[in-house]
């Protein structure tokens, strides 16, 4: 049984194969015998290609102080982002001495390829536990506008304070085969 998420891949690229072969259909000008017209697609927006699509693993995160100083951070993490921009994300910030700070959620990455901004809408992301640093609690806030940077198989995403350019955090994701 076909799952949803493969069901919404491959109605777009049949209907794009289809489109190809109408387009391409030969030079003769003979029109193709008439066919019963084809079955809607499933309920639902039609994916498109994202381009933050893919599977990703971290490989770094560092907290930015307001002096320009910055703090790694010790994570681990994976997110991966749908074809239409529906992304899930689970990552672990380790504290010494402290339980592990866990995000795990799911919303959908929204970007403007033109500006390179990411936004995630429809997700919760929990609170950071009580005695957090500042610079972690703001840099997992969804309210946040966030620079993005494709170079290969780096994403490097930067957290903006809110009404300010300062970037709070910068997090760098390395797309997986």
């Amino acid at each position: 049984m076909q799952s949803h998420a493969a069901r919404l891949v491959v109605i777009p690229v049949l209907m794009l194969g289809l489109v190809v072969l109408a387009a391409c259909g030969g030079s003769s000008g003979a029109r193709p015998p008439a066919t019963a017209p084809a079955s809607p697609p499933a309920a639902g927006p039609a994916p498109s290609s994202h381009p933050l699509q893919g599977e990703w693993r971290l490989v770094t995160y560092e907290a930015i102080a307001a002096d320009g100083s910055r703090t790694r951070q010790p994570v681990t993490g994976r997110m991966s982002v749908g074809p239409a921009g529906n992304l899930q994300l689970n990552a672990q910030v380790t504290r010494q001495g402290q339980e592990p700070f866990v995000l795990d959620y799911s919303g959908r990455a929204v970007v403007d390829q033109r500006a390179q901004m990411l936004r995630v809408e429809g997700a919760n992301v929990p609170a950071p536990p009580g005695g957090a640093p500042a610079n972690l609690t703001a840099a997992v806030s969804l309210d946040r506008s966030r620079h993005y940077q494709l170079s290969g198989d780096l994403l490097t995403v930067t957290a903006i304070e809110s009404g300010t350019a300062r970037p709070v955090a910068t997090a760098v994701w390395r797309r997986q085969p």
